[in-house]
């Protein structure tokens, strides 16, 4: 199995939040500092910046919001190419991420992950976003699903690769057989990644994973 983070590593951008944020004219600097305080958890945060969002942007659907994030997002080059080919090689591929679950699940559907998991917001018989956050992977516990995965699919830690850009990717580093830090984000997720490659082709990771399976 090979499990990739998305945000950095599938995509150009390196936060789905940072984007969705870039859309809409939202300042989150405040949140951020409560959050990196201590003051608000992951949850409220989250919840936090899209009732702000939300504020002065009333009514404002899902489908519109969804929609934009794809818009302005930007695949690695090779994504779809290095998960065809890895799927023809009999490895599952999913995507553990922090990021915005509608995103995911665009990027997932559209290049043949087997399955992905992600964050969002509740939405309500009209369509429209409720600033109640519906977090399934916690920022520093993606090794969750990793565990989850390996039992769904009867494999073990030695068959299983990470590929991620941060520190919160190291969680699955630690818990797999091989690792890669793609394009790292900072010195820890470089340190602890088996192998690092940089650049815009997720190729180069499909070469190592295909040397690690031979």
């Amino acid at each position: 199995m090979v499990a990739f983070d998305m945000d950095g590593t599938l995509t150009q951008e390196t936060s789905s939040w940072e984007t969705l944020f870039h859309i809409y004219h939202h300042d989150p600097s405040h949140l951020y500092r409560m959050y990196s305080e201590g003051r608000i958890d992951q949850d409220e945060w989250a919840a936090g910046n899209l009732r702000e969002i939300l504020r002065g942007r009333p009514g404002l659907t899902a489908r519109e919001v969804e929609t934009a994030l794809v818009d302005n997002t930007h695949l690695r080059d090779g994504v779809k190419e290095c998960i065809s080919e890895l799927s023809s090689l009999g490895a599952k591929c999913v995507i553990i991420s922090a990021g915005a679950e509608p995103l995911a699940r665009w990027i997932g559907a559209r290049t043949g992950f087997d399955d992905w998991k992600a964050n969002w917001f509740e939405i309500d018989a009209h369509g429209c976003l409720v600033p109640s956050y519906r977090r399934k992977v916690s920022y520093l516990e993606k090794e969750w699903w990793l565990r989850f995965y390996r039992d769904t699919y009867g494999i073990s830690k030695d068959e299983i690769v990470s590929v991620g850009d941060s520190f919160n990717d190291v969680g699955m580093f630690l818990s797999s057989g091989h690792s890669i830090a793609f394009n790292p984000s900072d010195e820890y997720a470089a340190t602890m990644g088996e192998v690092v490659h940089r650049g815009n082709d997720l190729g180069k990771c499909l070469s190592t994973i295909k040397g690690w399976m031979d």
